[in-house]
């Protein structure tokens, strides 16, 4: 074989792969899917199974709604009791055994961070020895000054 025979051939093979290339980019369809088949991976759900499902959902919504309703309510009456404390500060107390005696007496919410405060806003080191009267409707800064007095 020579180059033109060789050349030829390429060229024959060339033209044979555009012509079928073309053919299957216009002609050939592609294999229609069975509208039943369902695709890997995916679940199927009766419609009633949905429906039972959505009732459950709005059962467990109204069990929320009335949990955070009765939450309020309790939050309501905690918030309308007042507690009064006379805080005895000894030396050597920490103000962690300072919050600990405050959230006792519920002068203090559990979630409310006094030694944090008192850190933060540099009260620690003026805290003083003696007797404080403080009480629940005190803003923990409120408490703060009344100790560092």
């Amino acid at each position: 074989m020579n180059k033109q025979t060789t050349r030829a051939f390429s060229a024959g093979i060339l033209f044979t792969a555009v012509i079928i290339f073309l053919y299957n980019l216009y002609f050939h369809e592609a294999p229609l899917q069975d509208s039943t088949s369902i695709p890997e991976g995916s679940i199927v759900v009766n419609e009633s199974e949905v429906q039972e499902k959505e009732k459950e959902i709005s059962v467990l919504k109204e069990q929320l709604e009335r949990y955070k309703s009765e939450k309020g309510k309790e939050e309501d009456a905690r918030q309308t009791d007042k507690y009064q404390l006379t805080l005895t500060i000894k030396p050597g107390m920490t103000p962690g055994d300072i919050e600990e005696k405050l959230k006792d007496a519920n002068i203090i919410s559990e979630d409310e961070d006094f030694v944090q405060f008192i850190v933060d806003n540099e009260y620690a080191d003026k805290i003083q020895i003696g007797d404080f009267l403080v009480n629940s409707e005190m803003t923990v800064e409120e408490v703060a000054k009344q100790i560092t007095n």
